[in-house]
């Protein structure tokens, strides 16, 4: 049921101007950005002329704005539509148990239908080949010799760490999603580890909105505005660590804000996970603002000690002994064709080669970062969160959530690289999760206001435009997912096969080379050639038959064991 109004406390001319900028601003920014990369493309370059990262920009990106604008547009044309937004939040804050348990089901399937199982990048693929390899009881992952160079290639030596002498091959990323994903991997289901996460993480979304607003409606609100956003789903079913990172960076908040030493130390342990899922970067960076806070008044350094005491055992102790036990496995963190300098000194040019000063090219990185953030997210989702700093002295919450999201904006612009692959700002996922709850937030306090009827409708209205082209979003997605297998030979169900894939650096063909401990039964090659590889063949396994090859590469049936 609909809370009653609250008496009012400001003009009605306050909250109809925020209103007004809130469907305004929701519609004329799709249509600016909509506009904006439409101009940007080049009417003498098509889609494959284009990196990955201003490829996905200015064609996907730029028929999601489309949509988005359109969705947009529909609901404020069809005022009898826009209530069922609302009614969907009044379920949600109703039964937000089930809410997370229908959506976790619902990302399973999408998992699979969308995402077909595959690992479209190596930044997913990468954690996914330790956690086979930890699932097999071994550190590193185990290739034959002679095939390493070929198994991972040099331009996946960004993402890997082998040793062509040996065979070992780690992934170049913390461990802590390979963990997270090692039972899932024993049962070839690193799928559902996501699903899983994100289900949590709108778990989290209810509790904090509903803390900061002190109505479990804002937390309903939450959930919903997630859920509406095609960024949050669509990376709800990838194989990214950001996913799980927002899930622990909102843990993180929840149990610093309920206040006790017992919640700051499990906050500690849980950021401390969070440290060692992708690199320590996301985490520190969302939760640099709250110890802080925490520091700021003697009354709280029994809960900042807590905090870094709970980040030792995770944290410091699991992320140490990865970078020992990386040096003793001695892959090396660079590419073949460099001279190692020694452990230390690789990881330090590593650590230098990835920041930088912004440059112009960064700013326009950065700039189209920005603009796939809005249009994966709930129509006037930024707005929303935008208008609780309005409110912000009424808590430190919202200041320090704020804090986090701004903080994990502002860093990126040092980094050197452009995102590449990946759905909406990723760099930015790990603390999305602060839009949703800042939103929920204010939508539960207008809906209260001298306006509550409008809002509560327009809310519910902008949610479900984004419920609708959501759809869209995945469909996208999967046709640039197809589209890549397609560009391999695909082996036959049965049998023993090599397939040697051909390079083709714009589209990425080299992230196909994917292979995973304990599943030998197809092994995927990088092609140098067709003389190359035929050599390689007949030299390594000479009673192999090549059976097919085309410009995709060959495929060879290797003999019964």
């Amino acid at each position: 049921m609909r809370p009653e109004p609250e008496a009012a406390t400001a003009p009605a001319k306050g909250p109809g101007a925020a209103l007004i900028a809130l469907v305004i601003g929701s519609l004329a920014g799709a249509g600016f950005i909509a506009v904006m990369l439409g101009a940007m493309r080049s009417a003498s370059k098509g889609r494959y002329d284009y990196p990955i990262f201003p490829r996905l920009l200015l064609f996907d990106d730029y028929r999601g704005a489309v949509a988005m604008f359109s969705a947009t547009l529909m609901v404020a044309a069809l005022p009898q539509v826009r209530p069922l937004g609302a009614r969907l939040a009044d379920l949600i804050t109703a039964r937000p148990r089930s809410t997370a348990a229908v959506a976790f089901a619902l990302l399973c399937v999408a998992a699979r239908v969308t995402y077909l199982g595959h690992s479209l990048s190596m930044d997913e693929y990468a954690p996914r080949l330790q956690a086979h390899a930890f699932a097999q009881g071994q550190f590193s992952a185990h290739f034959p010799p002679a095939l390493t160079d070929r198994m991972v290639p040099e331009a996946s030596r960004l993402f890997l760490f082998a040793n062509s002498a040996t065979g070992h091959v780690n992934s170049a990323y913390w461990p802590g999603l390979a963990l997270l994903m090692t039972p899932f991997a024993a049962f070839n289901a690193e799928w559902l580890l996501n699903p899983l996460l994100c289900s949590l993480g709108l778990w989290f979304m209810f509790q904090i909105a509903t803390r900061i607003a002190g109505d479990t409606r804002a937390g309903g609100w939450a959930m919903l505005f997630a859920l509406a956003s095609p960024g949050f789903v669509g990376n709800a079913i990838s194989f990214y660590a950001m996913p799980g990172l927002l899930t622990l960076n909102l843990a993180f908040a929840w149990l610093i804000l309920r206040g006790g030493v017992l919640d700051a130390a499990l906050a500690g342990l849980l950021g401390g996970l969070a440290l060692v899922m992708h690199n320590p970067a996301p985490h520190a960076l969302f939760a640099i603002p709250w110890l802080v806070w925490l520091l700021a008044d003697r009354a709280r350094w029994p809960r900042l000690v807590a905090v870094l005491v709970g980040y030792l055992p995770i944290g410091v102790g699991v992320g140490l002994g990865w970078l020992v036990a990386v040096g003793a496995a001695d892959v090396k963190p660079v590419i073949a064709a460099q001279v190692s300098h020694g452990f230390v000194a690789d990881w330090a040019a590593r650590f230098q080669g990835a920041f930088a000063l912004p440059t112009p090219g960064i700013f326009l990185a950065r700039l189209g970062a920005s603009l796939k953030a809005w249009v994966w997210t709930m129509p006037g989702g930024f707005i929303l969160a935008g208008l609780a700093m309005r409110r912000r002295g009424d808590t430190p919450w919202i200041g320090l959530l704020t804090a986090s999201l701004l903080s994990t904006y502002l860093f990126y612009f040092f980094v050197v690289f452009d995102q590449g692959h990946g759905w909406s700002y990723r760099y930015l996922h790990t603390a999305w999760g602060v839009v949703p709850v800042l939103a929920g937030v204010v939508a539960s306090r207008r809906e209260r206001g001298v306006e509550g009827d409008l809002w509560r409708s327009w809310a519910g209205a902008l949610a479900l435009a984004g419920l609708l082209i959501t759809p869209f979003y995945l469909s996208q997605m999967r046709t640039n997912i197809a589209d890549s297998l397609a560009m391999r030979v695909e082996a036959p169900a049965e049998g023993r096969w090599i397939v040697f894939v051909t390079g083709n650096p714009l589209h990425y063909t080299v992230d196909l080379v994917q292979d995973y401990p304990g599943q030998d039964r197809v092994l995927t090659l990088f092609s140098e050639g067709d003389a190359a590889d035929d050599q390689l063949m007949s030299e390594q396994l000479p009673g192999a038959t090549m059976t097919t090859r085309d410009a995709r590469g060959s495929l060879w049936r290797l003999p019964d064991p």
